[in-house]
């Protein structure tokens, strides 16, 4: 599933990071939220500055996104 996403990490003044993950569909989002320790567990062994990860779709020309913590607990705000 995570070949058909496209990645970017949003990097911010205080040397924290969210890495976004653009999934080509709300199916692929959700498959993706279900494994939420996966990708969790894949950050924190590459890169140590990203706090958050983020599960996005495009719809209606514009961008939804979920955001986690490392820990894949929902940030809420």
């Amino acid at each position: 599933m995570l070949q058909d996403c496209l990645f970017r990490i949003v990097d911010y003044e205080d040397g924290t990071g969210t890495l976004e993950i653009l999934c080509p569909n709300e199916v692929v989002r959700q498959r993706l939220s279900k494994k939420k320790r996966k990708i969790t567990n894949n950050i924190n062994t590459c890169w140590s500055h990203i706090r958050w990860f983020s599960l996005c779709v495009r719809q209606d020309s514009e961008l939804h996104c979920q955001k986690f913590t490392r820990n894949g607990d929902l940030v809420t705000s």
